[in-house]
């Protein structure tokens, strides 16, 4: 190959040198030398421009083949890119905990929930011991209720007993009294003119010989009202008077005017129930005794504070069926 390249360097300088021949004279052997020399050298010329050409395809060829090259390894160097290497893994298994630090760790966290367990247990046993110490005292507390329950109901008992005693007590300071409703009233009026009005009545309307020494105490109740008449309590010095008193009282019928025992409260509104109940068919009272006359069967009761219309209802109607079965 260097012997053909060095061969068509001097032709081409031969033939420069020829193309000049017509300003410079040249020795005519020289030049036909030369072209015999061209002449004797054309296959070889051929066979060079031959070899170049598969050259060139070869050379082409080669770049292709590099060029697929090329994209193969960028494509394996990509592909071990992804892949996991060695020291990777060994990185990764490095970090990994090994089959003695698992066990170490599953008995560190075993040991620490047992701890919590006992822990749990001991709460429980204090919780149940002071659930136990509560339910004692609930207990021993739901005995002291019972019995406070019962001291209260004998307290009540005896409260109630003793509002009777003193019901009946002052019931019986009132043996002697009267009450007056509907006696004409003055704003100016004064002791002495009320019992002046009280026997007034008594010897003309109810007939009745009585003296101003037959009677204690005889005065107003209330302030005076324009509106109404307030009533009067008389009090006799002797109860045969007053017993007279309440006997011809029924004489006062059609005056507007009321004579009444003197009743203490609890009494006065025990007949104020009776008289707004729809059972009863009317209710009085006796000499500081009170009755009452029910509605279905005419029958007359005796009645005291503390007992309710539907008690004196439903004894009654107990007393019946018992006395019907006798």
């Amino acid at each position: 190959m260097a012997e053909k390249r060095k061969t068509i360097s001097i032709s081409s300088s031969d033939v420069s040198f020829q193309d000049n021949n017509a300003s410079k004279k040249v020795n005519k052997k020289m030049v036909k030398k030369a072209k015999t020399t061209v002449i004797s050298n054309q296959p070889t010329l051929t066979a060079f421009k031959m070899d170049n050409v598969q050259l060139k395809k070869f050379g082409e060829g080669m770049m292709r083949a590099m060029s697929s090259l090329e994209s193969k390894v960028c494509c394996i160097d990509q592909k071990l890119s992804e892949m996991v290497t060695v020291e990777s893994l060994n990185d990764k298994f490095s970090k990994m905990a090994t089959k003695t630090d698992l066990e170490k760790a599953t008995s560190e966290i075993v040991n620490r929930l047992n701890d919590k367990v006992d822990i749990l247990e001991n709460r429980v046993f204090d919780l149940e011991t002071t659930n136990d110490e509560l339910k004692k005292k609930v207990t021993r507390l739901e005995n002291n209720m019972e019995k406070m329950k019962e001291a209260i109901s004998e307290v009540g008992y005896a409260a109630e007993k003793a509002e009777y005693g003193v019901n009946e007590i002052g019931q019986y300071t009132r043996k002697s009294s009267v009450r007056i409703f509907g006696l004409e009233d003055d704003r100016d009026e004064k002791v002495e003119n009320t019992c002046e009005k009280v026997n007034a009545l008594l010897q003309s309307k109810l007939e009745m010989q009585i003296q101003n020494s037959d009677i204690d105490i005889a005065h107003r109740l209330g302030r005076f009202d324009s509106k109404k008449n307030r009533s009067i309590i008389v009090k006799f010095i002797c109860r045969r008077k007053k017993n007279e008193c309440i006997a011809n009282r029924y004489k006062l019928k059609g005056t507007g005017i009321v004579i009444k025992d003197d009743l203490t409260q609890e009494n006065q509104h025990l007949l104020d129930m009776c008289y707004y109940d729809d059972r009863v068919k009317q209710s009085w009272s006796d000499n500081g005794k009170m009755y009452a006359q029910l509605v279905h069967d005419n029958s007359i009761h005796r009645i005291y504070p503390g007992l309710s219309i539907d008690e004196l209802v439903h004894n009654h109607q107990q007393n019946k069926r018992e006395n019907y079965k006798r």
